[in-house]
């Protein structure tokens, strides 16, 4: 395990991939896609989805039907957050997934869906 000063010095960028990496090595259902920015600033996400295998497998039985809600850019970050989410047998709501956007533009929306 790592110190916190450790984990302070990879940056937002780096312990978010460094956590998403980890879950996807103990989880072999867990999904993690991603872009980073090409050029200079590779410390910028552009896109990140992300699904546990408990999301995937309810996604399967209740998938009928997927909204999403674009949180837009309420974090210091300026990043829109998506929340894919769907309702159970129980008209509990469920969550499918999560998506960071850096910019909300068609293709990143394509890139996604």
């Amino acid at each position: 395990m790592e110190s916190r000063s450790t984990i302070k010095e990879f940056g937002d960028v780096k312990n978010a991939l460094y956590y998403l990496e980890t879950r996807a090595s103990v989880d072999p259902r867990f999904y993690v896609q991603y872009q980073n920015n090409t050029g200079e600033d590779s410390e910028v996400l552009r896109r990140v989805f992300w699904a546990d295998s408990r999301r995937r497998a309810d996604y399967h039985i209740f998938g009928d039907v997927i909204a999403f809600d674009a949180t837009y850019k309420k974090n210091r970050r300026d990043v829109a957050l998506l929340v894919f989410v769907g309702c159970n047998n129980h008209h509990h709501n469920i969550v499918y997934g999560f998506r960071l956007l850096e910019k909300e533009t068609e293709g990143d929306y394509v890139w996604v869906l």
